[in-house]
């Protein structure tokens, strides 16, 4: 099957270090928040949910226009996770 080929090639490691960095966005926003258990539960479901949705779309949008590349996709999906976890940060200190 050609998705898990692409997968599988290592193009995605990009996607993957991406997806950690937005990971680690929200969890040093729950530690700006107060650091409690209850602060890194919402982020850490916070960053999950998000990735439901996003992913959703973005796969969903790649399969109605046919692209067939799962790397590229996976890749769109970590920027807008790195993305939203550096505007978490930055909320979360207060800049705002």
């Amino acid at each position: 099957m050609q998705v898990s080929s692409s997968l599988r090639t290592g193009r995605s490691w990009p996607a993957i270090l991406l997806l950690s960095i937005g990971f680690l966005g929200h969890v040093i926003a729950a530690y700006l928040n107060g650091g409690s258990a209850v602060a890194y539960l919402h982020h850490v479901v916070g960053f999950f949910g998000i990735l439901v949705v996003t992913g959703v779309l973005i796969f969903g949008v790649a399969r109605l226009f046919g692209s067939g590349r799962a790397d590229i996709t996976l890749l769109v999906v970590a920027i807008v996770q790195a993305l939203m976890g550096a505007l978490v940060v930055y909320l979360e200190r207060g800049a705002v």
